[in-house]
């Protein structure tokens, strides 16, 4: 019987993570098979079993720590890695990498060929990661500590997937310009107050929105957005948002009132 580091046992935590999670979304079995085979519990030392595979956010460090985060609730997860669809060697860009245990599902996603790059806007929070990766065995797991919403050091294209685990209010210009052509984009949306984790396709030269779904996220920790932030999102009258790279003009011309998913419609962003 395995146990976390109290002696509590571990194996029916995670067999109730998982029917929690499945009551709400169907995982696909390659993101299922990634939460079976994590050890949650060993990248939240001192933490309950209870607390590792439980639906809730766990805090990190103390709440009066400046630099403290918390861990992604598994349904939030489940929700991104099925949206994302990352297949084995693929190299994923994930903003938000502490406390390493998305990353670590990601790692599991892409396996021995693939490579998983974590950014994390703190520096006690990156080492941290680092530190909590390496003792686990997520060795193909790269932990930056960067602000993932500022300029990047990797070159145009050069990541399949772009997965943010915390929510923004705007799509950072360097997230689109290391996604290559064909490439998935996954990320938490947050205006108005309404907050949807949203799937994306590049294409030569726009971004093409898919599948949704409407899930309160933490926010992402960031500077401010290049190009406006949230005065370049727009609501669809769909409820979905469109991101726009335009003038007041053309702004006022896409009014929410006058943008309409029609059947065979695709919601379309000019890069």
């Amino acid at each position: 019987m395995r146990t976390n580091a109290l002696g509590e046992p571990v194996e029916a935590q995670r067999r109730r993570m998982l029917a929690q999670m499945e009551g709400r979304v169907q995982l696909a079995l390659s993101v299922r098979a990634a939460f079976e085979n994590l050890e949650r519990h060993l990248l939240l030392p001192g933490r309950s079993a209870a607390d590792a595979y439980g639906p809730d956010p766990v805090p990190v460090v103390d709440a009066g720590d400046t630099e403290g985060c918390a861990t992604t609730p598994p349904l939030v997860q489940g929700h991104l890695l099925n949206l994302a669809g990352v297949r084995l060697g693929q190299r994923v860009l994930l903003a938000g990498g502490a406390p390493g245990i998305t990353a670590s599902l990601l790692e599991h996603l892409v396996g021995p060929t693939g490579e998983v790059v974590a950014l994390e806007s703190s520096g006690m929070l990156a080492g941290r990661t680092r530190l909590m990766l390496a003792a686990t065995g997520h060795d193909r797991v790269r932990v930056h500590h960067l602000d993932a919403t500022g300029e990047l050091p990797f070159a145009k294209g050069e990541f399949d997937v772009v997965v943010s685990a915390g929510s923004v209010p705007g799509i950072p210009p360097e997230w689109w310009r290391v996604l290559r052509v064909g490439g998935r984009m996954v990320l938490p949306l947050r205006i108005g107050g309404h907050c949807r984790i949203t799937s994306f396709v590049r294409e030569e030269d726009r971004l093409v929105a898919g599948e949704w779904v409407a899930y309160d996220v933490a926010p992402l920790r960031w500077k401010e957005l290049p190009g406006g932030g949230a005065d370049q999102l727009v609501p669809l009258a769909d409820g979905r948002l469109l991101h726009l790279d335009c003038t007041d003009a053309a702004r006022t011309l896409l009014a929410a009132e006058t943008v309409t998913d029609l059947p065979g419609a695709r919601l379309v962003i000019g890069l």
